[in-house]
């Protein structure tokens, strides 16, 4: 996937970058972090929730396939690049976040 060959280190893509991946990648698992009522006031269309104190013990459950690409976001960007931590420490690979989330 040629568009990420510049974030494998950094894991942050900014929303524009996210919306134009999204507009042109199969098979991307959109992850919200932010809480389910924030996600029932608004979220990016196709996104499952998993709010950011859920991440731990939902992901292997909700994303068996630790290969599989995902992009994670919430509203500020701070949820995000943590919930990138946990899954990386679980083992997946291919994981971004939205750098400034929403807010962006």
């Amino acid at each position: 996937m040629k568009i990420f060959r510049n974030y494998r280190t950094n894991k942050s893509i900014t929303l524009k970058e996210a919306m134009q991946i999204m507009s042109t990648t199969k098979n991307l698992i959109l992850i919200d972090v932010r809480s389910q009522q924030e996600y029932k006031e608004y979220h990016i269309d196709g996104a499952i929730c998993i709010p950011h104190f859920e991440i731990q013990n939902r992901i292997e459950k909700e994303v068996p396939n630790k290969n599989a690409l995902i992009i994670i976001y919430c509203q500020s960007g701070i949820r995000s690049k943590s919930a990138i931590q946990i899954l990386s420490k679980k083992g997946y690979q291919n994981v971004y976040h939205i750098k400034n989330g929403l807010d962006g």
